[in-house]
């Protein structure tokens, strides 16, 4: 299985109740949807916290580096990705975009094994988890 491609939508409209609501205008985009698409027509799908134009921008620089990768290999592949652009600098739209690619990644290797993500990652530890501790 290879990667052949990687999409992005922006998500737009109103800031929800607080936090940025007096900041963000409705056309703003500060939300992006990610979707890793593979020869074997499986879709993977991650979300990153940047504008969609920056994502575009960030996708052509990395895609010499993700086109024909396995993606049933979601560390090795962000791994690469990282190793790559560290000269460019840690942190902003590259780094955000390829923690939605990982994101992606990871959906795409639950769906060919079908299991959940957290099945892969080591399965339920708990069944329920204190909201805080009090001393």
């Amino acid at each position: 299985m290879k990667i052949t491609k990687i999409w992005v939508a922006s998500l737009r409209g109103s800031a929800p109740p607080g936090g940025w609501a007096n900041e963000i205008k409705p056309n703003d985009c500060v939300h992006t949807l990610i979707a890793v698409h593979t020869d074997a027509s499986l879709t993977g799908r991650g979300s990153i916290s940047t504008n969609d134009l920056l994502a575009h921008g960030a996708l052509a620089m990395l895609e010499p580096l993700y086109l024909g990768e396995n993606p049933l290999e979601p560390e090795r592949v962000t791994e690469k990705l990282n190793a790559n652009t560290f000269w460019l600098g840690r942190g902003g739209a590259v780094t955000h975009t390829i923690s939605g690619i990982n994101i992606a990644l990871w959906d795409i290797l639950g769906k060919a094994a079908q299991q959940s993500v957290g099945g892969l990652l080591g399965g339920c530890y708990r069944d329920r988890v204190l909201a805080y501790w009090r001393a």
